[in-house]
């Protein structure tokens, strides 16, 4: 009726019935369910013994209190610690108040007799749905394939109903073939079903069954329900080649497949991956070249390591306590399963920092076929031969899974295991850093070292261990299909755009601008004149004009747009849209990617020229001059056309004795061919410095603050 004095350990589970293992929410007060996965039969005749271990490996501040009675013995016995105890607990004299759902009345014992024979001429079954299987890529009209047996002596014939509804969709069949004697039979359903995908996954809910009872003995196995998760599966992309002039990249692109994502390689094993998206822009070509690009999508997020560990490290992936370390991990290909484009890892924190941050973090990835280190690899593995995803800083803040954004994602193609390099360069040290959980491995997959006088690169410690990763990576795949970039070594026109000349970028503009862009004729004939340009200005207003010159063989071409385009600034600062193309292609332009340019650009707007007044003064006198700013700017004076010569900045400007006619360029405002006016203030040719202000980079948080005169700026 009582524990004992002696029983403080943990009770021996193995002699118990273990009746609820998962996850447990409690939210709010009142009573709390705890629905068990193995219910319980009490006899009634002894006492009820219940144990409850918490193997979660974390914690939380706000957890709940429990309702409690006094009892006169030792009826109750706990402990805790940072790791899983076993020894050492703490009886009590109290219990937590529960409710038991329990059964009343039990009746008598009665017999239920089944009766098997020993065989039976037919016996059919529905065994299961074979395709699509569980977590399995597929495609939205997919077909439906269930696996039929028969356990009796006899072959069943075909012309057997069957019935299967998903998800609502009813889809019927009849077999063609018999169903031999103890064997099995395949069969695929004609009509195919619409999978309507949400977030590129789906549930799919089957009910199927066959209407043919004479052929079955029993009832339980003449009707299959099963849900199952499918992911969406991109169709193989429509490729589109093209064609290049030597010297010059090439335009590559494929049918968009929204949500899908399209991966291009330059090899078929998908070793190398070049680029991401709809269109791709090869470098400069001189040959004929093969490029490969694949469909992925969804998202997948594969667990390596047991999360019912209680091992933790703060060495792997770095030790915050120094200044500078090394570490790198192998993870299983048969771990992580199929390949995929991986943009997130993720780390389990098992302790709680408080915005702990790591300056400086590179992270390094590739795959290789060896399974664990060898003896001798216990350097810094050379990055060259790898690829760095990361570069920065990361903050630790709280406990879980502690994403890394990818800036580089790295293709994975599940044929190799995965190296994982990380690299400490912070170069200062502060305590409260993070332990991470850990799985223990059979062989050397763990590696590091740390130091705090610089990057250690010899001399690491193998370890049989590793973090826990979480890996996000795309889902499913596509077959890879071959698109072509054919080089020509010359052709008779090609029309090139090649840049938009004015206006430029943080340029001074008026409200009416007129556009000048830059064409060049790659062909060996001169080009005719009367091929139009057109251009876009911010999706709306268009201008289409036409050449009126032939453009010689490999010559540059200047085109200024006539109309000019009307700019509404707002706060002096507009942002602009233009696209520009010619219809000249396929005849004048067998190459696409320069068949059209588009920029979007940022103009200042120019201000108002100021007034002025010329005058007329006699021989070797002074004259006084004076203008004004329509737009309320000061005035600046210069000796020059090109305002490299600055003489004042006012109103007025004195000339000296002037013994002939003189002429002076005024400018309201600075004159500037750019918006942006570099200005330095402080004295160049100082040589006093500060390691204070902005920042302190020997210390990991600081502030500072800085005044600038307006005379100065």
């Amino acid at each position: 009726s009582a524990f004992y004095s002696t029983e403080t350990s943990l009770p021996d589970t193995t002699t118990m019935t273990r009746v609820f293992k998962g996850n447990i929410t409690f939210n709010s007060s009142g009573w709390h369910k705890i629905a068990l996965q193995t219910p319980f039969n009490y006899s009634g005749n002894n006492h009820l013994q219940i144990t409850y271990i918490n193997n979660s490996g974390d914690y939380e501040y706000s957890y709940p209190s429990f309702m409690t009675t006094n009892t006169t013995a030792a009826r109750g016995l706990y402990n805790y610690a940072i790791s899983f105890p076993t020894t050492g607990g703490t009886l009590a004299t109290y219990v937590p108040n529960m409710r038991l759902s329990i059964q009343g009345c039990g009746s008598g014992l009665v017999a239920d007799t089944v009766f098997v024979v020993d065989s039976t001429e037919y016996e059919l079954a529905i065994d299961d749905v074979i395709f699509p299987d569980n977590s399995s890529c597929v495609t939205p009209n997919t077909n439906i394939s269930i696996r039929l047996r028969n356990d009796g002596y006899e072959d069943i014939p075909a012309g057997v109903d069957l019935t299967c509804i998903v998800n609502g969709t009813t889809l019927t069949g009849t077999t063609t073939e018999p169903i031999l004697a103890d064997s099995t039979l395949d069969y695929t359903f004609t009509t195919p079903i619409n999978i309507n995908f949400v977030e590129e996954g789906a549930i799919l809910d089957f009910k199927v069954y066959h209407s043919a009872p004479q052929y079955s003995l029993t009832v339980f196995n003449d009707t299959l329900i099963k849900s199952i998760n499918v992911r969406y599966q991109p169709e193989a992309p429509v490729a589109h080649s093209c064609i290049t002039l030597a010297g010059l990249p090439a335009l590559l692109y494929v049918d968009p497949q929204p949500p899908a994502s399209h991966l291009w390689f330059s090899d078929s094993l998908a070793n190398s991956l070049l680029h991401i998206g709809d269109t791709f822009m090869t470098p400069p070509l001189y040959d004929t070249t093969v490029y490969y690009v694949s469909a992925v999508s969804g998202k997948n997020q594969i667990i390596v390591g047991d999360m019912n560990s209680s091992t933790t490290t703060y060495y792997i992936p770095f030790y915050g306590y120094y200044n500078y370390g090394y570490s790198s991990m192998i993870y299983l290909s048969s771990e992580i399963g199929q390949g995929g484009l991986i943009d997130t890892i993720s780390f389990y924190v098992a302790n709680a920092p408080t915005n702990y941050l790591m300056m400086d973090q590179r992270i390094y990835i590739k795959e290789r076929t060896e399974p664990a280190f060898l003896s001798t690899e216990t350097s810094l593995p050379d990055t060259t031969t790898m690829t760095r995803v990361f570069k920065g800083n990361i903050t630790f803040n709280g406990s879980g899974w502690h994403k890394i954004p990818l800036q580089t994602p790295f293709y994975y193609s599940g044929n190799n295991h995965l190296q994982i390099t990380y690299i400490n360069n912070d170069g200062s040290y502060v305590s409260g850093f993070p332990y991470f959980k850990t799985t223990t491995v059979s062989d050397n997959r763990g590696l590091y070292k740390h130091q705090d006088a610089s990057l250690p690169t010899t001399d690491g410690t193998l370890v049989t261990f590793v973090p826990n990763i979480k890996i996000s990576k795309t889902g499913c795949k596509s077959d890879m299909v071959v698109d072509t970039a054919y080089v020509l070594p010359s052709a008779q026109y090609e029309l090139a755009i090649e840049e938009i000349v004015s206006p430029t970028e943080d340029g001074c503009a008026e409200s009416s601008t007129n556009i000048t862009i830059k064409l060049h004729n790659y062909g060996y004939d001169q080009l005719p004149p009367d091929i139009e340009l057109t251009c876009i200005i911010n999706n709306t207003d268009t201008i289409t004009e036409s050449i009126h010159d032939d453009i010689l063989p490999d010559e540059d071409y200047y085109f200024t747009f006539t109309n000019p385009i009307n700019i509404t600034y707002v706060n002096g600062v507009a942002n602009l849209n233009l696209k520009i193309y010619h219809n000249g292609a396929p005849t004048y332009s067998p190459v696409i990617f320069n068949d059209t340019i588009e920029k979007n650009i940022r103009l200042f707007e120019r201000a108002a020229n100021p007034i002025v007044a010329s005058s007329t003064i006699d021989f070797g006198d002074i004259d006084t001059l004076v203008a004004s700013s329509p737009s309320g700017l000061p005035v600046y004076w210069y000796s020059d056309p090109y305002g490299s010569n600055l003489l004042n900045v006012g109103d007025t400007l004195i000339t000296p004795h002037l013994l002939d006619t003189a002429i002076y360029y005024l400018s309201a405002g600075s004159y500037l061919n750019s918006g942006s006016n570099y200005k330095i203030v402080g004295d160049m040719t100082s040589t006093a410095t500060t390691y204070y202000m902005p920042f302190y980079g020997y210390y990991k948080y600081s502030f500072s603050s800085m005044i600038y005169l307006a005379n100065e700026i």
